[in-house]
């Protein structure tokens, strides 16, 4: 597919111009052989997020605001560029999680694969309407299938922060559809709600609810609909 193709190189050569320590760096991409593409990046010695979170539980508070810093970094790195770069899938399991020396979490954010460049510029190569990323990330805009920018990566670093501290989430629906819906037209449910426990530190759970907002944007689309 033509529009695939075009998408791969101009995504690869988005991704290879990220320059952050919590970025799995692109070294090179192209094709050989038959049509066969490729992308040449940086091992990253670590293991995903979400694996780190199933098998252990929630992390502490400490360790989750530290790794959401160093991600927030990365996400800057992109969303900073003379032609902002949005990640559009960040999820636990774009997230690898390596150790330093001296025993610390390295955050390194991974495939920036589905990331479009925000200028503008060049074909549209997504047909109109058509939703990318992982369903229980997104962020209401991307649910709507409406125009996106650096604050849908927020969104959804909020609700991996939020997974990170509780081990789930805050809209958790019988079904992915219900879930999605849930994140259209209610509230997000608190630290405390989920967990029973009304200790949580309220600036903690102010910056989650602010990261959380709905845009007025996606409201309308979703009430256009």
């Amino acid at each position: 597919d033509a529009n695939v193709v075009t998408r791969f190189r101009r995504e690869a050569v988005n991704a290879s111009q990220i320059e952050n320590e919590h970025v799995a760096r692109v070294f090179d991409h192209g094709e050989i052989g038959d049509g066969l593409l490729y992308i040449a990046m940086e091992f990253v010695e670590g293991k995903p997020l979400g694996e780190i979170v199933a098998q252990n539980g929630p992390l502490s508070i400490p360790r989750a605001i530290e790794i959401t810093r160093q991600v927030a970094d990365a996400l800057a790195a992109a969303h900073e560029r003379p032609t902002p770069i949005v990640h559009r899938d960040l999820k636990p399991d774009n997230i690898l999680i390596g150790v330093r020396r001296d025993g610390s979490d390295r955050a390194k954010v991974v495939d920036f694969g589905i990331a479009e460049a925000m200028s503008g510029g060049g074909p549209k190569l997504t047909q109109q309407g058509l939703v990318i990323g992982t369903p229980e990330y997104m962020s209401p805009e991307q649910l709507s299938a409406v125009s996106l920018d650096w604050r849908s990566d927020i969104y959804s670093l909020a609700l991996v922060t939020f997974y990170m501290l509780t081990g789930k989430l805050p809209f958790e629906g019988e079904s992915p559809h219900e879930a999605a819906l849930m994140r259209l037209r209610d509230r997000p449910k608190t630290l405390a709600e989920v967990t029973n426990d009304g200790t949580w530190p309220p600036a903690l759970q102010a910056v989650v609810d602010k990261a959380l907002a709905r845009s007025l944007k996606a409201e309308a689309a979703v009430l256009a609909k």
